[in-house]
């Protein structure tokens, strides 16, 4: 049985580096959702699917399927069309934006990162729910 992202809010952070990774759950901890990692796209997918988040954080660059393939994959799930995935990625050229908007994602952020523009646009998604 599949969880409703409004009654146990989650989020997905998705990034193979354990650095960033390790300060972006930092970030996200004074919001107060339970939050769930992966560091490769296949496992992103399987918590994804399992777990419903609110919100993904999705690294591009991974090993296995990328960021781009595993937003499409979540898009073609129905009980994860309305999750928000922002895609973060050091990448910031007009393709790769292109790509991740016609995958699906929600909003694009480059790295490094603005954080006062991340959280601002954290704050937004987090307390929409």
């Amino acid at each position: 049985m599949r969880k409703d992202h409004r009654a146990s809010p989650t989020i997905l952070l998705v990034e193979d580096d354990e650095i960033n990774r390790k300060l972006l759950r930092q970030l996200l901890e004074d919001y107060g959702h339970r939050i769930f990692e992966a560091g490769d796209g296949l496992d992103a997918l399987k918590i994804a699917k399992h777990e419903i988040p609110l919100l993904i954080l999705m690294d591009v660059d991974l090993p296995g399927l990328d960021g781009i393939g595993i937003t499409r994959r979540i898009r073609e799930d129905a009980a994860l069309r309305e999750t928000f995935i922002l895609i973060i990625t050091a990448f910031d050229t007009k393709e790769v934006r292109a790509a991740a908007f016609d995958a699906g994602c929600n909003e694009f952020l480059t790295k490094p990162l603005d954080i006062n523009k991340l959280k601002t646009l954290l704050s937004s998604v987090l307390h929409e729910q």
